[in-house]
C-alpha cells in the first residue's frame, strides 16, 4: 500500500463489475492512501484527477439498486479525507455542487458523505498538521447552519431509511462542529426529528444518539435546550414501563435494545445535568425525582446485564462528585448526602439482588460464566460507592437486616434464598475495612450463624471463607471470635476445592491477630504436614499455608524462634535432599522441573516471610545453600535459575546485615554461574546486593560490589555482546543495563574512574538501542539517562564532577545520535514517554545538563539521518525547537510528533 502504484491499483479495482468484492478493496486502499501517503500526489493535476475520479464513482454508484453501502462508505471517507488534506475554501459547498445531480435521486449517497465528513476532521490517522486540521474544522463549523438547512429540505421527502440518515447526520454535525445551540433549537428539523419517535420505535436509538450529542456538545449553556431534553427524558418513562410490561410476557431482542437506548439517555442526561438534578431548585425537582427513579429502575433490569450496568456509570460519577464536595468542605454536603442516601440504599439492595448466583453455580454443579463474574465485580464496585456515601455502619446494618430476612425465609423452607444469602455476604466483604463499634453485635451474630451453614453449598462456603479473611482486622479487636474462626479455616484445609481461599484468609487472620493472641503454631504446622502428605494441597494453597505458618513464628517467644523455623524448613530441605540424591534412579524425569520449582518456591516463601533474627536465618541459609546449588546439575534451565535466584533475593533480604560476611561468597557464586549458565537472574540478584549493601559502613563494600559488576561485564562482553547475541538474550541486556543504571545512581565513582570499561559499556548500550525488544531498550534508557545525569549526581565532589564532564563530552554525541536514529525510524523505538526508561528522558536530561553541547550533538546527529527524516525535521523546525524549548512536556511532544511523522513515511520492510 505504501508504493505509488497502489493509487493505480485502487482505481482499477474500483472499475471492476458491481457483483465482485474488488470495488470494496479498491475504495479501502484509496482511503488508506489518502490518509497516509497523500504527499505522493506531488502536483495539482494529480489531485484534481483524483477528486474527479471519486465523484464519478459515487455518481455511478448512486445509479445502482440496491446501493452498495460498503463501497459508498469508503468512497465517502476517501473524499472526506481528501477534503481535509487539500483544505480549500468553501469545501462543503464544493462537495454539494459536485454531487448536485443526485440530490433528489440518491440522497443516501450524499448523506453518507455528510455523516463521515465532520468525523474525519478528528481522525488522527490522517497525516495532516494541527493547523490544517483546525482550519478545516472551522470551515465545517461555518458551514454547519447550511448543512442543517439542507437536512431540513430533505426531511419531508425522505423515507424511513433517509430520515434515519438525516438524524445521524445532524448528530455528527452537532457532535463534531460548533453550531450554536440557539440555532439548533430554532430549526424545524430538530423538533421534527424528536417527534419522529411517535411514528416508529426504529427512530429511538438514533434520537437517543442525537440527544446525547446535544448533551455533550452544549451542556447547560442553553436553559431552553436543557428543559427540552429533560422533558423528553421524563416522557420516555411511559415507554420504559410499556416495554418492561411486554418483557414480562415474552423476551424480545428489539425490546432489549429499546431499554438499552432509554437507559443510556437517562444516564447521559443525569451525568450532564448533575448540578441541577441534586439542587433544590424548582426547575429540576420533578425531573430529578423521575430521572433518579428511572435510573434505579434500569439498575433493577433483570433480563439483560447490558441494560442494568448502564446506570452504574452515573452512580460512580455521582459518588466522585460528592467526594469532591466533601474534600472541598462544601457547606451543603451533608444536605445533599441526606437527599441521595435513600437512592443509594435502594442501589445497595439492587446490587445484592444483581449479584445473586444461579442455583447450579451456587451448589457447585457448574462454573460461573465470565459474564456473570464480570457483573458481580461491577456491582461490587457499586457496593463500595454505597459504603462511601452511606457509611459502613448503615451498610452493615442494611446487609445484616437483609441477611436476617433471607435466613428467616430459609427457615420456612424457601431454599432459593441461599443465593441471596451468598450475595449479601459477598457485598458485606466491602464494608469490613473499618467496622464501627456499634456494629460489633451484628458481626458477632453473623459469624455465629455462618460458621454453621451447610457445607454442600459450594459458592456460599467460598464467600464465607473470603469474608473471614476480610474480617481479620475486626477479629483482632474482638478476640472471642478468633478461636472458632481459625478452627473453621483449618478444618477446610483438607478440601482441595476451597483451601486456596481459606489459606489466603488464614494469612490475614495470622497477620492481624498474631500480636494479640497466641497462634496455634503446632496445630498449623501439623495441618500443613498432614494436608501435604495426603496430597490435598495445590502449590498455591501450600504456599499460602507456609506464609501463614512462617509469619506466626515471629509471634512466638524469642527462645523458640530457631526451633520453630527449623520445624518448618526441615521437611522441605529433607525432601529436596532425598529427591536430588535419588534423581539418577528415577526413570521418568519429565516432572522434575515442576517438582524442583515447587520446592524452591516453598523454601522461598519460608525465607521471605520469616521475621526473626538475621543470625538464625543466615545460619540456616548457609546450610541449605550447597543443596540448592546441586539443583543446577540436574536442571539449569532459565526457569529454574530464575526460581533459585528469587530464593537468594529473599534470603538476603531476610538476613539483612547478617549476610555481609557471606557477601563475597554469594558474589563469587553469581558471577561464576552467570559465566556457566546464560540467565539474567544472576545479574538481578547482583542488583539486589548492590541496592542493599552499597551504603553499609559508609560505602565499605562498594569496591567488592564493583568487582562483581566488572566480572559480570567480562562475561557479558565475551558471551552476549553483538546484535545476534542481543536478540537471543534480550533479558540479559535488560538486567545488565539496569544493574549499571543502579551503579551510576548509587555509587558512580568507580565507573567514572574506570574509563576503558565505562566507554565499552556506553558503546554496548548505544548498540543495544537497535534491539527490537521494549524492556531491553528501557533498561538501556535508564542507564543512558543516569549516565547523562552524572554531573548532577556528582556535583558535591568537584574532582569526580570534572571527570564526569570529560566522560560525557566524549560519549554524549554518540548517545544523542543513537536516539535520533531511533526517532527517525532507522532503528526501532518503543518508549518515547514512559516511566522507568524512555528516549524522551535521555534527550531531556542531555539538554538540561549540557545546553551548549546539546546543540552541537543534535547538529551532528542530524547529519546521519535519511533524506526523508531530514525533510520531516525541517517541517517541524526540529533543531531550533529542540534546543530552545524550556518545558519538558513540549519537548517530549515534539520528539513524539517527529517520530510519528517519520514512521508514517518509513518505507516497507
Amino acid at each position: 500500500e505504501r508504493e505509488f502504484i497502489a493509487w493505480e491499483i485502487a482505481e482499477k479495482l474500483l472499475n471492476e463489475p458491481s457483483n465482485t468484492a474488488f470495488r470494496f478493496f479498491g475504495a479501502k486502499i484509496l482511503y488508506s492512501k489518502i490518509q497516509r501517503q497523500f504527499f505522493q500526489l506531488s502536483n495539482k493535476q494529480l489531485i484534481e484527477s483524483l477528486i474527479k475520479s471519486i465523484v464519478e464513482h459515487l455518481i455511478k454508484l448512486s445509479e445502482e439498486k440496491p446501493l452498495d453501502t460498503r463501497v459508498c462508505r469508503y468512497l465517502s471517507l476517501a473524499l472526506s479525507a481528501l477534503s481535509l488534506q487539500i483544505n480549500q475554501e468553501g469545501v462543503v459547498s464544493q462537495i454539494l455542487s459536485w454531487l448536485n445531480a443526485i440530490i433528489n435521486s440518491a440522497p443516501k449517497v450524499i448523506l453518507n458523505l455528510l455523516v463521515v465528513l465532520p468525523e474525519e476532521a478528528y481522525n488522527d490517522k490522517i497525516d495532516v498538521d494541527g493547523e490544517t486540521r483546525d482550519k478545516f474544522s472551522l470551515q465545517l463549523s461555518l458551514s454547519g447552519q447550511n448543512i442543517v438547512n439542507f437536512l431540513s429540505f430533505l426531511w419531508p421527502h425522505g423515507d424511513l431509511e433517509v430520515k434515519l440518515q438525516i438524524i445521524r447526520c445532524l448528530e455528527n454535525w452537532i457532535r463534531f462542529t460548533s453550531i450554536p445551540s440557539g440555532f439548533i433549537m430554532s430549526q424545524p428539523i430538530f423538533q421534527q426529528a424528536l417527534l419522529a419517535l411517535n411514528e416508529s420505535e426504529l427512530y429511538l436509538e438514533y434520537i437517543v444518539d442525537l440527544i446525547v450529542a446535544c448533551i455533550l456538545r452544549y451542556g447547560m449553556e442553553s436553559e431552553e435546550l436543557v428543559r427540552s431534553i429533560l422533558s423528553l427524558v421524563v416522557s420516555l418513562n411511559s415507554k420504559w414501563e410499556e416495554t418492561l410490561s411486554a418483557l414480562n410476557k415474552f423476551l424480545d431482542e428489539d425490546d432489549i435494545h429499546i431499554c438499552q437506548s432509554i437507559a443510556r439517555l437517562y444516564c447521559e442526561a443525569a451525568e450532564a445535568y448533575l448540578d441541577i438534578l441534586i439542587s433544590d431548585s424548582t426547575f429540576s425537582k420533578y425531573q430529578q425525582i423521575e430521572i433518579f427513579k428511572m435510573l434505579l429502575s434500569a439498575c433493577k433490569f433483570q433480563y439483560d446485564n447490558a441494560v442494568s450496568r448502564i446506570p452504574l456509570k452515573f452512580f460512580y460519577e455521582l459518588c466522585s462528585y460528592l467526594r469532591t464536595l466533601k474534600i472541598n468542605s462544601y457547606s451543603n454536603y451533608e444536605v445533599i448526602v441526606s437527599k441521595v442516601s435513600p437512592m443509594y440504599v435502594s442501589l445497595l439492595e439492587c446490587a445484592i439482588n444483581q449479584m445473586a448466583l444461579p442455583d447450579d453455580v451456587l451448589f457447585g454443579k457448574s462454573k460461573i460464566s465470565s459474564d456473570s463474574d464480570d457483573r458481580r465485580y461491577e456491582w461490587r464496585d457499586t457496593v463500595s460507592d454505597c459504603c462511601e456515601i452511606l457509611g459502613e455502619s448503615m451498610c452493615i446494618q442494611f446487609c445484616y437486616n437483609y441477611f436476617s430476612t433471607f435466613l428467616d425465609n430459609i427457615k420456612t423452607g424457601q431454599t432459593s434464598q441461599w443465593s441471596f444469602i451468598e450475595s449479601t455476604l459477598f457485598a458485606l466483604q466491602l464494608t469490613t475495612h473499618n467496622i464501627p463499634k456499634e456494629c460489633d453485635s451484628h458481626i458477632t451474630n453473623l459469624l455465629n450463624v455462618i460458621l454453621t451453614f451447610p457445607q454442600e453449598i459450594f459458592e456460599l462456603r467460598i464467600t464465607i471463607l473470603s469474608l473471614l479473611g476480610k474480617l481479620s482486622r475486626w477479629i483482632s479487636n474482638n478476640l472471642i471470635c478468633f478461636q472458632p474462626t481459625i478452627m473453621y479455616l483449618l478444618n477446610t484445609m483438607p478440601d482441595s476445592r476451597i483451601n486456596a481461599v481459606s489459606s489466603k484468609s488464614l494469612i490475614d487472620l495470622c497477620d492481624f491477630c498474631g500480636s494479640k493472641v497466641q497462634l496455634p503454631f503446632e496445630l498449623l504446622n501439623r495441618t500443613v504436614q498432614d494436608c501435604r502428605n495426603n496430597g490435598n494441597l495445590s502449590l498455591a494453597s501450600d504456599l499460602n499455608l507456609l506464609h501463614a505458618l512462617t509469619s506466626s513464628i515471629s509471634y512466638l517467644p524469642l527462645d523458640t524462634h530457631k526451633s520453630a523455623f527449623i520445624q518448618v524448613i526441615e521437611p522441605l530441605v529433607n525432601f529436596l535432599q532425598i529427591y536430588l540424591s535419588d534423581f539418577s534412579k528415577i526413570s521418568d524425569k519429565s516432572s522434575s522441573k515442576s517438582i524442583l520449582s515447587g520446592h524452591i518456591e516453598r523454601l522461598t516463601i519460608v525465607l521471605r516471610y520469616v521475621r526473626i533474627s538475621g543470625d538464625i536465618v543466615v545460619d540456616i541459609f548457609i546450610k541449605i545453600f550447597p543443596i540448592v546449588q546441586s539443583i543446577y546439575e540436574i536442571n539449569s534451565s532459565d526457569y529454574i535459575c530464575e526460581k533459585i535466584c528469587r530464593l537468594y533475593k529473599h534470603s538476603i533480604r531476610s538476613c539483612k546485615e547478617c549476610f555481609i560476611p557471606h557477601l563475597n561468597s554469594m558474589i563469587e557464586h553469581l558471577t561464576t554461574y552467570f559465566l556457566k549458565y546464560p540467565s539474567s537472574s544472576f545479574i538481578y540478584v547482583g542488583s539486589v546486593c548492590l541496592s542493599d549493601y552499597y551504603k553499609i559502613n559508609n560505602g565499605a563494600y562498594v569496591d567488592t560490589l564493583y568487582k562483581m559488576i566488572w566480572s559480570f561485564s567480562n562475561t557479558f562482553f565475551s558471551k552476549f555482546y553483538g546484535q545476534e547475541q542481543f536478540m537471543q538474550y534480550p533479558d540479559v541486556v535488560e538486567e545488565y543495563f539496569y544493574l549499571l543504571s543502579k551503579a551510576l545512581r548509587f555509587c558512580p565513582e568507580p565507573f567514572v574512574m574506570s574509563k576503558n570499561e565505562s566507554l565499552m559499556v556506553v558503546k554496548a548500550g548505544i548498540e543495544a538501542l537497535q534491539l527490537q525488544h521494549k524492556e531491553a531498550q528501557k533498561g538501556v534508557y535508564q542507564f543512558l539517562e543516569n549516565l547523562m545525569n552524572l554531573p548532577n549526581i556528582t556535583k558535591l565532589n568537584s574532582i569526580l564532577h570534572d571527570k564526569c564532564k570529560l566522560l560525557i563530552s566524549e560519549v554524549g554525541p554518540h548517545v544523542v545520535k543513537g536516539t535520533f536514529l531511533q526517532l527517525s525510524g532507522q532503528w526501532p523505538v518503543y518508549s518515547i514517554d514512559e516511566k522507568d526508561g524512555c528516549v524522551g528522558d535521555v534527550l531531556w536530561v542531555s539538554k538540561i545538563s549540557y545546553p551548549d553541547l546539546f546543540q552541537l550533538w543534535v547538529k551532528e546527529a542530524m547529519q546521519s539521518l535519511s533524506v526523508m527524516a531530514l525533510e520531516e525535521s525541517v517541517k517541524l523546525n526540529l533543531f531550533d525547537s529542540l534546543t530552545t524549548l524550556s518545558d519538558k512536556k513540549s519537548f517530549i511532544t515534539l520528539i513524539d510528533d517527529y517520530e510519528w511523522k517519520c514512521s508514517k513515511r518509513k518505507p516497507p520492510a
